[in-house]
């Protein structure tokens, strides 16, 4: 049945059917993948209850200062807890941070896709300035490039919070207040001694293979697949995956959302079946590197998830993915940085905050490399 699915999506994106075979292929799509989901979730529905932990208890687990950022009613309230203290700092309306970062998120969208003119990369700045301000007390107990998890609940985990000045030096792993459990202790570095990797290049990007290139020189060893089949056998084993390819993001149902390879997508939901396979060998994948346009992305409200935290919940430590549009140009040098922070045995958000500490946010002469790296963030799960 997936066969059939990936095919009907590679038919119906192909631009070669007439549009009578077009009605008839969307017809079938929507059938297939009915039933797909409804063979999928029916042998996993249900979740184990969650215990209820404090910020200290996660702090503890994850290594790194905590902060937290809930919503009570209407109102944002953040939770900084490190070297044993926890400090509350309002943030103001919960609506109005939503709309103002929504705001920011739209002008970073437009500065790479090449929209970025002077008034848009000002009024960006602006705003990424004043919604700096409400978060500056949060973190000044904490040392300007200190490493902290930033927890989020439901509506935020798709925004570009750590794109923030008081956020950009530093490593910044996202987690979500909506997906987040037992506290899950943090791993041991990987490094490059026994790690495996996998790289996969889809059609139709510049840059894909340059991209997929360079990560494997930086590993020295790994696989380069370009078929969907090879990518999802891949998950059952590597330890590092980069996924350099096209992908479109699905609004009503993010895990639905595609990355589309030479023989047709892989569905999210593949991703994390096989995420959720490797559980019982107690193999997580230890990073998932998504270069692939807005699947960081999704509906921001109360009621659904964005996709990549649910992926970093169940067995992947990390995964580095866009919320908007990621420019291809600058793509496989920030990748190249990150992964070569992780061979040395640092994270993936030490390796986005060494990228971004060769940017100056605002800066006219490079805009593009701004919105490239405020899009990626690093998503662990806590579970």
């Amino acid at each position: 049945m997936r066969a059939h699915w990936r095919n009907l999506a590679r038919r119906l994106t192909s631009a070669e059917e007439d549009a009578a075979t077009l009605v008839s292929l969307s017809a079938q799509f929507v059938e297939v993948e009915r039933a797909l989901r409804q063979a999928q979730w029916s042998a996993v529905a249900g979740s184990p209850a969650r215990a209820a932990h404090g910020v200290a208890d996660v702090a503890a687990a994850t290594g790194t200062p905590l902060i937290a950022i809930a919503r009570f009613a209407d109102r944002a309230v953040a939770f900084a807890h490190a070297r044993g203290t926890t400090r509350m700092t309002p943030l103001g309306s919960w609506s109005d941070l939503l709309d103002d970062l929504a705001q920011l998120g739209r002008a970073i969208a437009r500065i790479a896709t090449g929209g970025g003119t002077p008034p848009v990369l000002a009024a960006a700045t602006t705003l990424g300035c004043e919604l700096g301000e409400r978060l500056w007390p949060v973190v000044a107990d904490l040392a300007d490039d200190e490493a902290i998890t930033l927890a989020l609940d439901r509506g935020l985990e798709s925004t570009l919070l750590s794109s923030l000045p008081p956020l950009w030096n530093r490593p910044v792993t996202i987690a979500s207040l909506a997906v987040t459990g037992t506290p899950r202790a943090a791993r041991g570095p990987l490094g490059s001694s026994a790690a495996r990797v996998a790289v996969a290049v889809g059609p139709r990007l510049d840059g894909a293979d340059a991209e997929a290139a360079d990560v494997l020189a930086v590993w020295g060893a790994g696989q380069t697949h370009r078929r969907a089949t090879d990518v999802v056998a891949a998950f059952a084993d590597a330890d590092v995956i980069h996924l350099a390819a096209h992908a479109g993001l699905r609004w009503d149902n993010p895990l639905q959302s595609q990355i589309h390879l030479d023989d047709g997508p892989v569905a999210l939901t593949e991703v994390l079946a096989a995420a959720r396979g490797r559980g019982s060998t107690g193999r997580a994948i230890r990073l998932l590197y998504l270069a692939a346009c807005s699947l960081g992305g999704g509906v921001t409200d109360s009621a659904l998830v964005s996709a990549i935290p649910t992926l970093a919940e169940h067995d992947i430590e990390t995964v580095v993915a866009a919320t908007i549009p990621l420019p291809d140009a600058e793509s496989g040098w920030i990748a190249r940085t990150v992964h070569e922070a992780v061979c040395r045995g640092e994270t993936p958000a030490a390796g986005l905050a060494q990228a971004r500490a060769r940017v100056r946010p605002g800066d006219p002469g490079t805009a593009v490399t701004w919105a490239a790296l405020a899009c990626l963030s690093a998503y662990a799960g806590l579970a």
